[in-house]
């Protein structure tokens, strides 16, 4: 009963602000991101369990390719926004990931490659999609509204792609089991053809909207895009060398910037570690990927119920900086925990509480401290350390493990876990600094004196 009573507020909430003539075209745009997102939730079980199958010391060499290119497609990717209209970019990024999917799926189903070559670049390419995929759609998205209709409206939009994201881990499961692994990938590519349906009829029905868009046709970041960065963002330069710049230039933004790098230290090491456990304990890619969608939905249910209401509960109650320290600690427990009982069934749960609470509470809690920092600061940095920082952490932490590896997995989670207390460190500086900076009313100057 109090879960269904969430469910009503939360729906009455994000419902409130839609007036007559928008309802259409939100419904378009709403099935379109729950597509999307759906689409990413039921091949991102098969990329995990192609991870796991590969081991450890795959990964590590994995984790490298996917900071390269990353590195190497982000530019590329700009440029090809800044040359192509949006209307007809949605159309030749979807269909480029189509033909993609579609190669995967002959590859795994009839084994036109060895397994290992199919493995390596479904892992990398998934983590391509991920990012590429959502950012056309927020482009598409911000040109169809404007940024007073943003503010009212993309809540209720991204609500759709948590029902797919909770949609797609479902179906990844069943359909693995039911009719192979290969028949995700059919799916997925299904899933994408009808958003671009949806994507069709929202382009039609915009000459509905009483207030037309006013958001001006502006070159996509070249980092993970997100509904706030186009509200907020005009022409600026938001690429990775400037984002570079004023992270070297400020302490806040490199505690930031330690933060984002320790979260991934800490992530990347149990997730090299339940590696070659998964795998011993499933061998079996269809039981694997069927084992990470449940962990996937577990994700999402428990990322819903922290978003909508701990994340704000927690930060009016104990505040921001003892609430940014609860998913370090968390990992901290976690960590110490496998070093003595690396078993299958703590991997899951540090696992799912570990990723919820990034979810739901990390990340929530991670925007505030923005705030504090001029608008500037807040776009080029931000940029940087969502792809740089992370995908450095990722692929540093990678290599690590395996040189490590040899002298005991005990040592390593210990290791990480020391690390992770470095984490709780800086979680409670920025906390306390940010809170300082809001009692104060002041922004945080990427000059001031130090």
């Amino acid at each position: 009963m109090a879960f269904a009573e969430l469910i009503r507020r939360y729906r009455d909430r994000r419902m409130a602000d839609v007036r007559k003539d928008e309802w259409i075209a939100v419904g378009w745009a709403y099935g379109w991101f729950f597509c999307l997102l759906m689409a990413y939730y039921v091949l991102r079980p098969l990329r995990e369990s192609m991870g796991a199958g590969v081991g450890s010391r795959g990964l590590s060499r994995l984790f490298l390719v996917v900071l390269g290119v990353m590195l190497i497609a982000n530019p590329l990717y700009s440029q090809l926004v800044s040359l192509v209209p949006r209307r007809r970019l949605v159309t030749i990024v979807y269909r480029f990931f189509q033909s993609h999917l579609l190669f995967f799926f002959c590859a795994i189903q009839f084994s036109w490659l060895p397994k290992s070559y199919v493995a390596h670049a479904y892992f990398v390419w998934v983590t391509v999609f991920g990012l590429f995929a959502v950012s056309v759609f927020w482009s598409f998205v911000t040109d169809a509204f404007s940024r007073e209709q943003g503010k009212r409206l993309f809540g209720l939009i991204m609500s759709g792609g948590t029902v797919g994201a909770l949609c797609g881990s479902l179906a990844a499961g069943k359909v693995a089991v039911l009719f192979g692994v290969a028949y995700l990938t059919l799916l997925a590519t299904l899933l994408l053809e009808l958003g671009m349906v949806f994507t069709r009829r929202l382009d039609t029905s915009l000459a509905n909207l009483s207030t037309p868009p006013m958001v001006p046709e502006t070159p996509l970041p070249s980092g993970p895009a997100s509904p706030q960065a186009f509200l907020q963002k005009d022409d600026e330069d938001v690429s990775l060398w400037a984002g570079f710049t004023h992270v070297a230039r400020s302490p806040y933004l490199l505690g930031i910037c330690g933060f984002m790098f320790l979260q991934a230290l800490c992530a990347t090491t149990l997730y090299m570690g339940q590696a070659d456990v998964i795998k011993s304990f499933y061998p079996d890619d269809d039981l694997r990927t069927e084992y990470f969608s449940r962990v996937n939905l577990a994700v999402q249910v428990l990322t819903f119920l922290l978003q909508s209401v701990v994340a704000s509960l927690l930060m009016r109650r104990i505040g921001l900086a003892l609430t940014l320290c609860i998913v370090p600690l968390l990992y901290f427990l976690g960590l110490i925990g496998v070093s003595q009982w690396p078993q299958l069934a703590l991997f899951a749960t540090i696992a799912v509480l570990g990723q919820a609470t990034i979810y739901g509470l990390g990340n929530p809690v991670r925007e505030v401290l923005y705030t504090v920092v001029t608008r500037e600061d807040k776009y080029k940095a931000k940029n940087f350390i969502d792809t740089v920082v992370v995908r450095t952490g990722d692929a540093v932490t990678a290599q690590l493990f395996e040189t490590a590896k040899p002298i005991g997995l005990s040592f390593v989670f210990v290791s990480a876990a020391a690390f992770a207390g470095a984490w709780v460190s800086i979680s409670l500086w920025l906390g306390t600094r940010a809170e300082r900076r809001h009692a104060t009313e002041r922004f945080v100057d990427v000059n001031e004196a130090r």
